[in-house]
């Protein structure tokens, strides 16, 4: 009785969610509208607003929309997800004048020097070339392998 309901009612739910559009980091996306995690929500330039803006995968052409925003030096942007899961194509305002950043928390993350802190040379602890990039990556100045600078924690 019970039991055989709760099944068809499961495999009704899984049906309806496999035609929904499937996006990268997200559950299906019964509405159409994307909400970025809590971390990524709770970001100090990471803002909720009234307006949405439709983007479309470049490549399979699904769309979803966003109203989250990445307001920062006076710039907004709105938050698209990293990609479709459908063909790994990437998502971009259909309004091409709209500027978008991708939803990834280390991109959106500023800190106290109003840097985003992946990049700030004074909260980043990896040691760097003399050109400022982290020796884990390559740099196109270095033609060899360089000795770590000392960071200047004082700035």
């Amino acid at each position: 009785g019970d039991e055989v309901v709760a099944d068809v009612q499961k495999r009704v739910k899984r049906k309806r969610e496999s035609q929904l559009p499937l996006v990268r980091g997200y559950r299906p996306i019964p509405d159409g509208i994307l909400t970025p995690n809590k971390n990524i929500q709770a970001l100090r330039f990471v803002e909720k607003r009234e307006e949405s803006v439709m983007l479309r995968c470049k490549t399979c052409s699904v769309e979803v929309s966003s109203s989250v925003f990445f307001v920062h030096k006076g710039r907004a942007s709105v938050l698209a997800p990293q990609g479709c899961l459908a063909d790994k194509g990437k998502f971009k305002p259909v309004d091409e004048a709209q500027a978008c950043k991708a939803d990834r928390y280390n991109h959106l993350d500023v800190c106290e020097h109003d840097q985003i802190r992946e990049d700030c040379r004074s909260c980043t602890l990896r040691e760097k070339c003399e050109h400022g990039r982290p020796l884990n990556q390559p740099c196109k100045l270095c033609s060899k392998p360089s000795v770590p600078r000392k960071l200047d924690m004082s700035l």
